[in-house]
């Protein structure tokens, strides 16, 4: 049975600012929770739409976040093993959907996404939301933040990941 290793070159590694988890009571209504990651500048925007009075039979219902980054952009991220942010193609903002109307299987109450950030200042991140919409509804969010202006480069010593 053949197995492929992926290999990569650390780039040189920089003090990064590390948001610890931060878990926030998410209203169903839309109304809007600001999360500050590190300094008053540095937040990011959730509003979660939730529309439980419609439910299938089988527990599915409508339910959408919104993510947006006060005062920058985002770009979702879909590789684990990429550290180095885009420099272009951030957008103000980003929405998870889960209409009802979705296969069982493709559909849940519980969704995680990682993201790009890069704000007006210079500086750039990466995060991960996690978005629980059942039950008491709440986001999780982790990640890190070069404080160094213009540096894209957010690869974390190993040892001190998540």
């Amino acid at each position: 049975s053949p197995v492929v290793f992926t290999l990569y070159k650390p780039s040189a590694l920089e003090p990064l600012n590390r948001v610890r988890e931060k878990e926030v009571p998410m209203p169903r209504d839309g109304k809007a929770v600001s999360v500050p990651l590190d300094i008053p500048s540095h937040q990011v925007m959730l509003k979660c739409f939730s529309f439980e009075e419609r439910k299938e039979r089988d527990g599915r219902y409508d339910w959408k976040l919104e993510v947006s980054v006060v005062g920058g952009g985002l770009q979702r991220r879909n590789d684990d093993f990429s550290f180095v942010a885009p420099s272009e193609g951030f957008q103000p903002n980003d929405t998870i959907q889960m209409p009802r109307t979705l296969a069982r299987a493709e559909w849940h109450d519980d969704f995680e996404q990682s993201y790009w950030l890069r704000f007006d200042d210079g500086t750039f991140g990466s995060v991960k939301v996690r978005m629980i919409a059942g039950g008491a509804h709440y986001a999780i969010i982790k990640g890190y933040l070069n404080p160094k202006q213009g540096s894209r480069n957010l690869e974390t010593d190993p040892s001190k990941r998540w």
